[in-house]
């Protein structure tokens, strides 16, 4: 059994929000051309306006979280507190418009806004199972370097 000390798996880099973004818009592109030709006008259209929502969402919160590591410390707070609430009022807003002026299909909306957030767990949890196993062959390499090895010489036959 290899000895597991105590880990950082998941050490997020400065790029993951790029890729997620890129990520996202491909898988919205490949979703919407699936419904274009396979669902109605509604079905897509509801789609590409949970996806397009849950994008700009994720944007924000990006950019939050950024401009959070540059405030000064006794200003985060009430700077997280006035973005959040104002995500959520422009959220409800959106909302509102979307269902008065637009005929939508709403699990189609909700699935659309789902799929930006399984993205990024998506993509947090293959980062995650990405550096716990470089780290258990760091280790298990460490063990196999500290043993003797003994090394002998086959011949190799070709055909």
């Amino acid at each position: 059994m290899i000895p597991i000390k105590k880990m950082n798996i998941l050490k997020i880099d400065e790029g993951l929000p790029r890729r997620v973004l890129h990520t996202s818009l491909i898988v919205a592109a490949l979703v919407l051309l699936i419904s274009i030709s396979n669902w109605s006008f509604d079905v897509t259209l509801g789609l590409a306006v949970g996806m397009g929502i849950s994008t700009v969402f994720f944007m924000i919160l990006c950019n939050s979280v950024k401009s959070l590591a540059i405030i000064e410390k006794n200003k985060r707070m009430p700077f997280f507190v006035i973005v959040a609430i104002l995500k959520f009022i422009v959220l409800s807003i959106a909302l509102f418009l979307v269902f008065e002026h637009l005929s939508i299909s709403y699990l189609a909306l909700l699935i659309g806004i789902g799929l930006a957030q399984s993205i990024v767990f998506l993509k947090l949890i293959g980062m995650g199972l990405v550096n716990f196993m470089n780290r258990t062959n760091q280790i298990e390499n460490k063990e196999i370097s500290n043993t003797k090895l003994q090394v002998t010489n086959k011949k190799q036959y070709s055909i």
